[in-house]
């Protein structure tokens, strides 16, 4: 049996798995305090020490538990964590137009999220959910408020490099493999890793199209048995938020923002309609390939 399946012959109970990477989390979130005594001392800019702050706590945060998680259960870090399988080269250009094609129907249910509305006696719930709304828009202006060449790249490597690895190993690696219990499959694994990957960027009005975008890594991750196609997508979709956003003439349209405003909702919608059947053309391609390669690969190991 392939290592990928580590936790195959392992007889731990879904909570308890979940409980050892909930805890390793807690000890990543802890240890991610240190950096910050060191880099305040070495970094004085303070929007650069904001990005080098944010680099060190996706490691810390996310991939180290995902890598003590695995080694705890006895699997091989790259094989548990689905880093070691080649993924197809001709899967590279359909997964980037996908990511492409679904822009517009994400910020559309963007829009639809962000209408919504609590009732009176949850007006506090409703006051906090939009004061995190705010810090963290209040955190992404303050990283593209320069456009200058250093503070592009830097934004590249935080935003879309390490923040698209480091989520997909904990998310899609680790996490999966805990809710599932074998190799990242099942629909329930797959949902309820992208409702928690949504939930913990604390972004609540725009939580369904980040949930939906975290599902569509997870299949990736199910027929390829890679964790390389939903890295690249997640980077692609990661990095062109960032270079939209670093173009002064576009940072604040809704392309680069994601905000789509009343007036804009027909276009959004004409948009949708006219990407989502190329989309799903795209998808129904990548799955293919996959299933295909999947299928060669299994008749290859059986001979």
């Amino acid at each position: 049996m392939e290592s990928e399946y580590f936790l195959n012959n392992n007889n731990s109970s879904i909570w308890r798995r979940l409980f050892i990477l909930v805890g390793l989390v807690m000890c990543g979130v802890l240890l991610s305090a240190v950096p910050g005594f060191m880099l305040v001392e070495l970094i004085p800019d303070k929007v650069y020490l904001e990005r080098a702050l944010q680099l060190a706590g996706s490691i810390i945060i996310f991939v180290l538990p995902a890598i003590v998680f695995v080694r705890i259960f006895g699997g091989e870090v790259c094989d548990g964590l689905l880093l070691s399988r080649a993924t197809d080269r001709r899967l590279w250009l359909p997964l980037f137009l996908s990511m492409l094609l679904l822009q517009p129907s994400v910020n559309l249910i963007g829009f639809i999220n962000s209408q919504m509305s609590f009732p009176e006696f949850m007006s506090p719930v409703e006051i906090w959910m939009r004061k995190m709304e705010e810090m963290a828009r209040g955190q992404l202006l303050l990283f593209f408020d320069d456009a200058s060449l250093p503070a592009v790249a830097a934004n590249m490597l935080v935003m879309a490099v390490t923040a698209g690895f480091a989520e997909e190993v904990f998310f899609r690696g680790a996490l999966m493999h805990a809710l599932s219990g074998k190799s990242p499959a099942g629909h329930a694994a797959i949902w309820i890793s992208a409702a928690i990957f949504s939930a913990i960027h604390v972004q609540f009005y725009g939580f369904l199209p980040r949930m939906l975008l975290g599902a569509y890594f997870g299949y990736l991750v199910c027929w390829s048995r890679s964790l390389w196609p939903a890295v690249f997508v997640h980077f692609a979709n990661n990095a062109l938020l960032v270079a939209l956003s670093s173009i002064p003439s576009l940072k604040e349209m809704s392309v680069a923002t994601g905000e789509v405003p009343k007036e804009e909702v027909g276009l959004y919608v004409l948009g949708s309609v006219l990407t989502l059947p190329l989309f799903a053309w795209c998808v129904k391609y990548v799955y293919g390939l996959c299933s295909r390669s999947e299928g060669a690969a299994t008749s290859q190991s059986s001979r």
